[in-house]
């Protein structure tokens, strides 16, 4: 590539970027915090936007690493540059450029899955994405969607749903929460500062208050339930199915009719949130799946996988 790559973004996002283009193409980062100004990320400087009006954009593409691509877009046109020739997302940047990555989880759960589901012999994978949030980066079902296999994504928080209309169209998105339903048709969501801390438990949201997170908003959302997403919408099949709730794990799987709908192999995340660096398991999620007629087959420490007892 002659052009130089510029990254407005320095999360996750750019993280993953980094995976997947050369260092030595990356001429330096933008992000709109302050904070971040000339200090460096990877190796490279991170500068103001203000630094892109010093380039050439004929020498220069700016890919935008962040969630909130259209209101960075918005900017960048603000400034004079046209998107899909100055600046691109960063994630269609790269699939149109044919970079690809084999895994998109966080810790290759779902290169261990597609080798289960595989030796079970199961070609064509039907899923499930409970708290799928972002629609590609550390998400345990977007490798079986690349791979041409389709299922739905429950992900209430809206924000991400440009993204999902982005890289998931064949999908079916649903934003809603998914639990229990006689516990009341909606349910307070809170939005905080951090989207990977968003709750629906109120001493969750505190907690994450005191440790200087804030909330954005709230809403109410609907509870919807999890044997009718997969009777209406999966046609009654399910083969994988992932949970990543922040805390209603349990709630979610009591209400599964696994005789009816349990499918082959689930991915549950079975750690507790802790910001001390100290890691401790969820045991009484773990013994409920085991006691539902799964065993782990294996775990990444922040998710275990487990299959249905007797299949291989």
């Amino acid at each position: 590539m002659s052009k130089k790559i510029i990254i407005f973004g320095t999360g996750k996002a750019a993280e993953l970027i980094l995976e997947k283009i050369s260092f030595h193409s990356i001429l330096y980062y933008i992000d709109n915090d302050k904070k971040k100004w000339n200090s460096t990320f990877s190796g490279k400087y991170v500068y103001p936007p203000k630094k892109l009006l010093e380039e050439s954009e004929h020498e220069i593409i700016i890919l935008v690493a962040s969630m909130y691509y259209q209101s960075i877009s918005q900017q960048l046109k603000g400034m004079g540059f046209i998107e899909e020739k100055d600046f691109f997302h960063a994630e269609s940047f790269i699939q149109r450029n044919k970079i690809s990555k084999k895994s998109f989880s966080q810790n290759g759960e779902d290169i261990i899955i597609n080798y289960i589901l595989q030796r079970l012999g199961i070609k064509r994978i039907s899923f499930l994405d409970i708290g799928s949030n972002h629609p590609v980066i550390d998400n345990n079902t977007f490798y079986f969607y690349s791979n041409g296999n389709t299922g739905v994504c429950i992900e209430p928080n809206t924000e991400y749903n440009h993204l999902y209309s982005m890289y998931r169209q064949d999908d079916i998105l649903i934003n809603a929460l998914m639990g229990e339903k006689d516990t009341g048709d909606k349910r307070n969501y809170y939005y905080m500062d951090n989207p990977g801390y968003n709750t629906v438990f109120i001493e969750q949201r505190r907690e994450f208050e005191r440790l200087g997170h804030q909330v954005k908003k709230q809403c109410r959302l609907p509870v919807i339930d999890v044997n009718e997403v997969i009777q209406e919408y999966l046609e009654g099949k399910l083969n994988f199915l992932s949970i990543d709730v922040e805390g209603a794990e349990i709630e979610v799987l009591n209400s599964l009719k696994v005789e009816k709908y349990g499918p082959e192999v689930m991915c549950v995340e079975t750690i507790y949130f802790s910001n001390t660096g100290i890691q401790q398991k969820k045991d009484d999620l773990i013994n409920l799946v085991c006691k539902m007629g799964y065993s782990i087959v294996a775990d990444t420490l922040i998710n275990t996988i487990f299959l249905k007892k007797g299949l291989m």
